[in-house]
C-alpha cells in the first residue's frame, strides 16, 4: 500500500501514466493540449504565451494564496479582468480548482483571495522547475484532491490567530477542520499546527479535527477535544 501510495505521489493519477506513459512528456504535452486546443482556441485567447506561463506558474505554486493582483504585476496583464479570465479559462477546462475564503458574508467570500490547486500531483510535479521539491505543498495538494472527490464545499481559513489548509462545511456550516503538515515531529511546527487547529476550532466551534501527515499517526486531547493526527495513505483510504 505505502509503495503505491508513494508512486501515486509521484506520477499523479491520470490513467494513461498510471498504466505506464512516460510521465513527465506525456503530462507536458497534455497540458499544452488543453491550453492550446481546449483554451486557446475555444477562447480566443490573444496572447496564448501568456495563458501557459500563468498556468504553468499557478499549478507550480499549488495552494498558494495568491491575488488577481499580484498576478497582473507579476505578468505584465493590462487589466485584472484578462487575469480573472484567464484563470477562470484553466479552471474550466480541469486545470485547476479554486478555494476561497470562509466567511458567512457572501460579498466578504468574493473578495477575499483565492487559492488555486493543480488538477494532479503528476502534473504538478512534470512542470515544476524549482530546485527543490516542496513535499508540503504536494501533500496539501493531494489531500485536496481527496476531499474534491467528495464534496465541493471547501475552504480555507485565515486570521491572526490561525492558518487553516481545509474547513470543509455541511448546511452551510463547517463541519471538519484540517491541517497539513508534511512532518509534525519539530517541536515548533507541532506547536504551531495545533495552536492553529485550537485557536479556529474554538472560533467556529468545530470538534472534527485532523492534521494530515506523511506518516506521523496519533490522537491527541487537547483543551477538551481530540485532534487525529493521520497518515496520507490512510487518509485517503477513507
Amino acid at each position: 500500500c505505502a509503495a503505491h501510495f508513494e508512486d501515486y505521489f509521484t506520477r499523479g493519477g491520470f490513467p494513461e501514466v498510471v498504466e505506464g506513459e512516460p510521465q513527465g512528456l506525456y503530462l507536458r504535452e497534455l497540458f499544452d493540449k488543453i491550453v492550446g486546443r481546449d483554451i486557446v482556441q475555444r477562447h480566443n485567447v490573444r496572447i496564448p504565451k501568456l495563458l501557459k506561463e500563468l498556468g504553468v506558474y499557478m499549478i507550480q505554486q499549488s495552494g498558494s494564496v495568491i491575488s488577481y493582483q499580484q498576478l497582473q504585476r507579476a505578468f505584465g496583464y493590462s487589466s485584472i479582468n484578462t487575469v480573472r479570465n484567464h484563470l477562470a479559462y484553466l479552471q474550466e477546462s480541469y486545470l485547476l480548482y479554486e478555494v476561497s475564503a470562509y466567511s458567512y458574508k457572501l460579498k466578504e467570500r468574493s473578495t477575499l483571495p483565492k487559492k488555486n490547486y493543480a488538477c494532479d500531483i503528476g502534473m504538478m510535479n512534470s512542470l515544476s522547475t524549482k530546485a527543490t521539491d516542496d513535499f508540503g505543498m504536494k501533500l496539501e495538494t493531494l489531500v485536496f484532491l481527496h476531499l474534491r472527490r467528495k464534496t465541493k464545499n471547501i475552504f480555507y481559513l485565515k486570521s491572526s490567530q490561525y492558518d487553516i489548509d481545509f474547513a470543509v462545511t455541511e448546511d452551510r456550516k463547517i463541519s471538519s477542520l484540517i491541517q497539513v503538515c508534511f512532518n509534525i515531529s519539530d517541536e515548533r511546527t507541532r506547536k504551531r499546527e495545533l495552536s492553529s487547529l485550537l485557536n479556529a476550532a474554538k472560533k467556529w466551534k468545530v470538534t472534527n479535527l485532523k492534521i494530515i501527515t506523511w506518516s506521523n499517526s496519533e490522537e491527541l486531547h487537547l483543551e477538551g477535544v481530540e485532534i487525529q493526527v493521520i497518515p496520507a495513505w490512510k487518509f485517503c483510504l477513507s
